[in-house]
């Protein structure tokens, strides 16, 4: 069986080539221009939020679902590609951005407090993902995933009370890293063995 079956519409490999290769050829190379790019389009995303929400005179939640609707498009073109596209690719991360700056100005501006939930959410996403990373994908199992964790959230109290970081940041970072903390002590105790 040649790797080319295991995903539909995938390009040969070719014998030099891994999997991993041609699964992940639809993103750029992370380079020094990738960064420099990635700081333009997160910045053209938030000025041009503020722009069309102002020029097209649809309010705020008329523009937030003109966005989301080209955003939609460009993303079902991105997931087609077979290979990286610049243009399709970098098009697809200003209009994240471009969304994501807007959703939350929707948050802020209309729903007050579904703003503070919502970045509950994410927390608990990104504190999940951290979790499956570590005790996982990097094979460090459960118990030692979870001490790592308690560990990080003891360095930030450090830093809060040692050389007066942030209290906000201070506080999301240990908010967000209770989720993986919890998850792993959670996992330890109820999967079996051979899992961690």
């Amino acid at each position: 069986m040649t790797h080319s079956t295991l995903y539909a519409g995938a390009p040969a490999v070719q014998d030099d080539q891994s999997l991993g290769q041609v699964l992940f050829n639809k993103v750029p190379e992370i380079t020094a221009y990738f960064w420099i790019i990635k700081v333009l389009a997160t910045t053209v995303g938030e000025t041009a939020a503020d722009f069309l929400n102002e020029a097209l005179g649809l309010g705020l939640s008329g523009t937030s679902v003109i966005m989301a609707a080209l955003l939609a498009a460009v993303l079902v073109l991105q997931f087609r590609q077979h290979q990286y596209k610049p243009g399709t690719y970098w098009l697809a991360v200003v209009l994240i951005s471009v969304v994501g700056t807007l959703i939350t100005d929707n948050l802020v501006d209309n729903f007050g407090e579904a703003f503070y939930w919502l970045a509950i959410l994410f927390t608990f996403a990104l504190g999940t993902a951290a979790g499956d990373l570590m005790a996982e994908s990097l094979g460090l199992g459960y118990a030692p995933s979870a001490l790592i964790f308690a560990g990080l959230i003891g360095l930030v109290a450090l830093a809060y009370k040692g050389v007066g970081m942030n209290g906000v940041l201070s506080f999301w970072l240990a908010y967000i890293l209770t989720r993986p903390l919890g998850a792993s002590i959670g996992d330890y105790l109820s999967q079996p063995v051979e899992n961690g």
